[in-house]
């Protein structure tokens, strides 16, 4: 599934800028190690909707910074009725009942024919963490108005901006956008829960422009998972399907 099209244009922050201590109060907490440096393991409800279709299903996730997924479906009865992995350079998704197996590169094209949002696997992960999508890079923080911003820089050229809201300390909105201003996506974070001593989000809504998937989490928890995890073995007697040569249609979900 690919759902690329036309976004609306953000223009330029026009009003004075303000440079912000990204290391202060409430901001310092979104980048302490402690938040992203194990796996974050999760059930979830995952509500998956465009202009002419809706899918709810329960999953399975284990997520790792900076770009690892593992994502299995959960069905009423039964084993899990499919299994999607990410991993630094390979895409892999099995689904049992069709008895077939693709193989790709990890990257945001390919993922975004199963899981039908296009964005980089690596901000996938951080934002369903309840993380800005820094990946990595050290961000200028500052305030224009009421509103703060994030940019990214990469070869001193501005390669993306992410502006945030908060309540309460605690993170609730951020709009992604390109480096010419175009908005890419946009993520709302409710109802924040302890897991261990962190606040999370656990009612994610990440949106594009025809596009919106919402998760619900029911269980949380930081866990060290061996990389492993991020891997699937082509079962035996199937021939993998490489979708990097294979551009018909794909639907996880039919």
């Amino acid at each position: 599934l690919l759902f690329l099209s036309c976004s609306p244009v953000i223009k330029s922050v026009s009003l004075p800028e303000e440079t912000l201590d990204i290391l202060s109060p409430p901001w310092e907490k979104l980048f302490r190690p402690d938040y992203s440096q194990d796996t974050l393991k999760a059930i979830a409800r995952l509500d998956i909707n465009d202009r002419e279709r809706r899918y709810p299903l329960k999953v399975a996730l284990l997520l790792k910074r900076p770009a690892m997924i593992r994502l299995e479906g959960i069905p009423i009865m039964g084993p899990a009725d499919f299994f999607l992995t990410v991993n630094s350079d390979t895409l892999k998704v099995f689904i049992p009942e069709k008895n077939v197996f693709y193989l790709g590169r990890s990257s945001r094209e390919n993922i975004s024919r199963f899981i039908p949002i296009d964005i980089p696997p690596e901000d996938l992960v951080s934002v369903l963490m309840g993380l800005p999508p820094i990946n990595g890079n050290k961000p200028r923080l500052y305030r224009a108005g009421e509103k703060h911003y994030l940019e990214l820089s990469l070869d001193n050229k501005k390669i993306k901006t992410v502006s945030l809201e908060m309540d309460d300390d605690r993170l609730t909105k951020m709009e992604i956008m390109g480096a010419d201003g175009e908005l890419q996506y946009t993520v709302n974070y409710s109802d924040y829960r302890k897991v261990g001593e962190i606040d999370k989000p656990y009612h994610i809504i990440l949106s594009s422009n025809r596009t919106s998937l919402t998760f619900r989490y029911s269980e949380m928890e930081f866990d060290t998972v061996d990389e492993a995890s991020f891997d699937l073995a082509v079962p035996a007697g199937i021939a993998p399907v490489i979708i990097d040569r294979d551009r018909r249609p794909l639907d996880l979900f039919d």
